[in-house]
């Protein structure tokens, strides 16, 4: 669950006006999830940077409801500046690469729950759901790996949470 008291309201028209976000046709544009292309817009200058399903979901989330909160904004803020220091620039590019790795790991547990495991391609730990899980699991501890090893990354509230051992393992 989760509240929009905190969130702002922006109608179709405001989105468009600001081109925030904005469907056309352009040769330079990127294919967003509803088909539409999305093109020369604020979002569709930050669409490439997205590499997991989650991630491109939660970003077209992020400029549909901005946040009023002043603590959500200054987080942001102060991760964005610690990613983009110079010295955090190769352990950023692995995060990045490993991210590209990670499928929909709400999809793949669905089948798991479903007791789907190999989804018609044989059974075995190398494809299907199991091979799903594993590459989940490797490139999350490769980014885990990476977040702990960021030049001043304990001061980043993202950073504590996957860190924190115990936020791994609780399950809500």
């Amino acid at each position: 669950m989760f509240m929009l008291s905190d969130q702002m309201f922006i109608n179709a028209d405001t989105l468009a006006s600001l081109q925030i976000i904005q469907s056309e046709n352009h040769p330079n544009s990127h294919k967003s999830s509803s088909g539409a292309k999305e093109s020369l817009s604020v979002f569709g200058l930050f669409f490439h940077l997205a590499h997991t399903p989650q991630g491109k979901q939660k970003l077209r989330q992020i400029f549909l409801r901005p946040s009023k909160n002043l603590d959500v904004i200054d987080e942001r803020l102060n991760t964005l500046n610690i990613l983009l220091r110079p010295e955090n620039s190769p352990l950023l590019d692995n995060i990045n690469k490993s991210l590209k790795h990670i499928k929909d790991i709400r999809s793949v547990v669905i089948h798991l729950q479903k007791g789907i495991t190999d989804m018609g391609k044989g059974s075995s730990i190398f494809r299907g759901v199991w091979a799903n899980i594993r590459s989940f699991t490797f490139h999350t501890l490769k980014i885990l790996e990476a977040v702990r090893e960021l030049s001043g990354g304990r001061l980043l509230a993202i950073c504590n949470k996957v860190t924190d051992h115990r936020s791994l393992f609780t399950i809500e």
